[in-house]
């Protein structure tokens, strides 16, 4: 919907810098889909609601050089408001808690605010003609806050049916699993310096196996280390040290039902090489439940 703070693509005239969000354009990390960027300010006209809605979000930031790629923090204002909590860079899919949607004349609305205004895309000069003329003009006028790949008001039963995936090895393919939450991630699979993805377990009546493996690349520091934390729920299950390339933790998650929240906590990260510029904190290969129990 256009309103003060959000205004539509074609109607914002003079407002260049409030537009709600942008044309749809092909999504170059999954094809097939699309996307959408995206400014701070959504008023959202809800359709057809039902009992407790949740609003699935599912964003990208990761050629955002603007914001080195942070995903922001959104909020969702409706009879209260939630902060969704996406952390680290790169993209991410967030389920909010259930929500009660602000009544005006019988139709349900919702605010979304990204937590942050909108910026252009740096645009360095390329070569001794474009770094002396044309300095000022922008080569992308959007002022973005991120990429979004889905804004949804899902109901409560569609909630249930998310069942998340056990484990995560294929990427980007296994990141547009539609059961799965996660943020901090790149669609290639480097990973930020703080990660979280929600799993289910291989087998909810026994122990479970949690196995993380990757890689640290050497870039430009020869001695480079980071200390990984992994938590399971909020509980520390594995901390250690890693240097340069391959490594492997596992831990043993006791039994229980339900999904686990999986968080990886980097103290250190690089910066991607070759023009790439991201900063990440290493590749992940793998991470997933097995029903193998440790010794």
């Amino acid at each position: 919907m256009d309103s003060s703070l959000g205004a539509h693509y074609y109607l914002a005239r003079k407002r260049k810098n409030s537009i709600a969000f942008y044309q749809m354009e092909a999504d170059p990390m999954f094809p097939g889909r699309q996307m959408a960027g995206v400014g701070r300010h959504m008023l959202l006209l809800a359709m057809g609601v039902t009992d407790r809605p949740r609003l699935l979000i599912e964003l990208t930031d990761s050629v955002l050089r603007q914001y080195d790629s942070a995903l922001p923090e959104p909020i969702v204002h409706g009879q209260s408001q939630q902060v969704v909590r996406f952390v680290g860079r790169g993209s991410g899919r967030i389920l909010t808690e259930p929500l009660e949607p602000i009544m005006v004349d019988d139709l349900a609305f919702f605010h979304l605010d990204m937590g942050r205004d909108g910026l252009k895309f740096p645009h360095p000069p390329t070569n001794l003609i474009s770094g002396l003329y044309g300095k000022d003009v922008a080569l992308d006028s959007r002022y973005l806050t991120a990429f979004a790949r889905d804004v949804s008001l899902i109901s409560k039963e569609q909630a249930a049916a998310m069942v998340p995936p056990t484990s995560l090895s294929r990427f980007p393919s296994d990141l547009g699993h539609s059961g799965l939450q996660y943020s901090g991630i790149y669609e290639d699979g480097w990973a930020s310096e703080h990660v979280f993805v929600v799993l289910a377990p291989a087998d909810v009546k026994v122990k479970n196996k949690l196995t993380l493996r990757g890689m640290i690349p050497m870039i430009n520091d020869q001695s480079f280390e980071c200390l990984l934390t992994i938590r399971v729920d909020g509980e520390i299950v594995a901390q250690k040290k890693l240097g340069l390339g391959d490594y492997e933790l596992s831990a043993q998650i006791k039994a229980g039902s339900g999904s686990r929240r999986i968080e990886l906590i980097f103290d250190q990260w690089q910066i991607l090489p070759n023009g790439d510029s991201r900063p990440t904190s290493g590749l992940i290969k793998y991470i997933g439940f097995s029903k193998d129990q440790l010794p």
